[in-house]
């Protein structure tokens, strides 16, 4: 979602009208950089996606791990090295086996002693004492939020025609970023949660659905014609919404531990949280949808 246009009251001296009017300059180079971030690294996305097997299954391997570091590094820091570990492994891990059939017979035993050993290992080692729960709670939540949700790309992967509802995730996504971007700056007046992200706007979030909404429609009339577009429309919606909440709990999280982006891997876009914060939220959102409203069976 995007931020509402910069303005400035008058009355201000010249060293604050000189960085004023320096913004829309150094707005243009970072949207620059996320032009160029995003054209390099597109190309191999969709290949791998495409593709699919080990190499896409490394693809999002990396994203989670990266996302998960980043999330470890503003939540819980690096006071203990066993507990960021262990935490990092088991949301790795999660991602890694949760699509294999070993794991669904057994999910429930490996949950509840995940569960266990990760309060364990945040209670018992040096370094956490100071709200030690509060640190434990925190991580398992990081597991499932930057481990379970990412792995949700490895399921929608493995329906029928995976690749194509992969790449609609994506092309929903990006959809719904690039115009909520444009229409908040353009158009954006009424702000949307201003105690979270005080840039976004009820405008942008209405041309993001919009983008999504534009972006289903075109996946279902070029490559994937087998989705109805009355359908894709309602995944556009329902994927689109719950991108821009995801969106928003990313704000919140980097609000309440006081940082700007959750990292610096990606230029012009930040960390790798950054990046997949929306795509985490959509992809269970059309998983589900697939699954259990048009029982799309696995390839």
């Amino acid at each position: 979602m995007a931020e509402a246009p910069n303005r400035e009251a008058g009355g201000r001296g010249s060293g604050e009208e000189e960085r004023v009017a320096l913004k829309p300059r150094s707005r243009m180079s970072n949207l620059l950089a996320r032009v160029l971030t995003a054209a390099a690294a597109a190309p191999l996305v969709v290949y791998l996606t495409w593709l699919g097997g080990v190499g896409f299954q490394i693809l999002v391997l990396v994203a989670t791990g990266a996302a998960l570091f980043e999330y470890l590094s503003m939540v819980e820091g690096r006071d203990s090295p066993v507990a960021f570990a262990a935490t990092w492994a088991a949301g790795v891990a999660l991602a890694l086996v949760s699509t294999s059939s070993w794991f669904g017979d057994h999910a429930w035993y490996l949950i509840v002693a995940g569960t266990m050993g990760l309060l364990l290992v945040h209670l018992l080692f040096p370094g956490q004492k100071p709200a030690s729960f509060q640190r434990a709670a925190t991580a398992i939540a990081g597991v499932f939020y930057a481990g379970a949700l990412p792995a949700c790309l490895l399921h929608l992967r493995l329906l029928d025609e995976g690749w194509k509802w992969v790449l609609l995730s994506m092309m929903v996504t990006w959809g719904s970023d690039t115009a909520a971007y444009f229409s908040g700056r353009s158009l954006g007046r009424h702000k949307l949660h201003p105690t979270i992200s005080p840039g976004k706007t009820w405008e942008g979030a209405a041309g993001g659905l919009a983008g999504a909404v534009a972006a289903a429609l075109i996946a279902s009339f070029t490559f994937f014609g087998r989705l109805d577009p009355w359908h894709a429309v309602a995944v556009a919606i329902l994927a689109g919404i719950l991108a821009q909440l995801g969106d928003l709990v990313e704000s919140l999280l980097k609000r309440t531990f006081g940082v700007k982006d959750s990292g610096k891997l990606l230029p012009g876009h930040g960390g790798m949280l950054d990046r997949i914060d929306a795509l985490i939220f959509a992809t269970p959102a059309i998983l589900l949808y697939a699954v259990f409203v048009l029982n799309w069976g696995r390839g």
